[in-house]
């Protein structure tokens, strides 16, 4: 099926065809009718490939994720997807694992390819600015998502990482934590956030005890519980910089005969395992979804004007707690007042 055919069906010239299929040129309502009623007649596909060259756009976007078995990254998609959708356009997954090789693989794609614009999501550290600038350089609209806040001078969908940890450390307070303890990730800028919401909010409130992993981990979380003990720290609440690693935490506290939450509450980030995990601790719940929408529809106001301001969205994370908020263990001696 050619569209010279569709044009002999409809009684009507190849240039207005292609203008239908194409929307960039002013059609009658009367004829537009007639071509697309042709081309549902004749069951006909427009060539991608061929539309993509008469029009200069490949009606793709690439979402560069680090890791899309994490829940967060798997409903940022969706978010993307949605918005895509509605706009006819597909979207590429480029999922990394964290793999600095790969990433730069899935860039050089993306400068070979029609790729209209790109979503990224990086890991910590400045490897990532390096790959968005190469996409920048090529003149590919880059709108980043949760990406590294020091990663600046681009379209960005940020989460207010300081401020959310200051209310998850505020919960701790509010349910009787009287030493409350950070576990982190050394080199990333997202936990240094989160970690500067946590000294905020125990400033004149209980010494600060905090520990760090490499990564957001399972293991990474256990053995910063594993410092905390390992150095007599004296806590009854934990602020884990995210949900993996506070179950870390909880199985390292288990191990040292410390139950959670009766003895020891503790606060994730992101819920992505809290609500389910049965281990009865509370989280900050990312918006993903919304996060997702966002950072998508930004792309395409910029790929529809490339001169317009740069943008820059905040998001907040909210609490989510246990059904039933737990109370410490009377019986708990911490010697909290030496």
């Amino acid at each position: 099926m050619t569209i010279r055919e569709v044009a002999k069906h409809a009684g009507v010239s190849v240039a207005t065809v292609s203008a239908v299929i194409n929307d960039n040129k002013y059609v009658s309502d009367e004829l537009k009718h007639k071509v697309l009623q042709a081309i549902k007649e004749l069951n006909y596909r427009p060539n991608r490939w061929a539309k993509s060259l008469a029009t200069g756009k490949g009606y793709t976007i690439a979402y560069i994720v680090p890791d899309i078995t994490n829940p967060i990254f798997s409903r940022i998609t969706k978010g993307i997807q949605g918005v895509a959708n509605e706009k006819n356009y597909s979207v590429i997954l480029c999922s990394t694992n964290f793999d600095s090789p790969t990433r730069r693989r899935y860039v050089d794609w993306i400068l070979e390819m029609r790729v209209d614009g790109v979503v990224f999501t990086g890991r910590h550290g400045r490897e990532s600015l390096t790959e968005i600038t190469r996409l920048q350089d090529a003149a590919i609209p880059v709108v980043t998502a949760l990406a590294p806040s020091d990663v600046t001078d681009m379209d960005r969908v940020l989460l207010d990482d300081r401020e959310s940890s200051r209310l998850a450390v505020r919960f701790l307070k509010e349910s009787q934590c009287q030493r409350i303890a950070f576990v982190g990730v050394r080199q990333s800028t997202t936990s240094k956030e989160r970690y500067r919401g946590y000294s905020d909010e125990i400033a004149d409130y209980c010494p600060e005890q905090v520990a760090y992993g490499e990564d957001f981990t399972w293991d990474d979380g256990y053995q910063a519980a594993q410092q905390l003990t390992k150095n007599g720290a004296l806590f009854d609440g934990v602020f884990a910089a995210s949900d993996i690693m506070a179950l870390g935490v909880i199985a390292c506290l288990k191990e040292h005969g410390r139950d959670v939450p009766e003895d020891v509450q503790i606060m994730g980030f992101d819920n992505t395992y809290a609500q389910w995990s049965g281990q009865g601790f509370a989280s900050m719940s990312i918006p993903a979804f919304e996060i997702g929408v966002k950072a998508a529809q930004m792309l395409f106001d910029r790929i529809s004007e490339i001169e317009i301001p740069g943008m820059q969205e905040l998001f907040m994370a909210s609490l989510a707690v246990p059904r039933v908020r737990p109370s410490l263990n009377p019986n708990l001696n911490l010697n909290l007042k030496e």
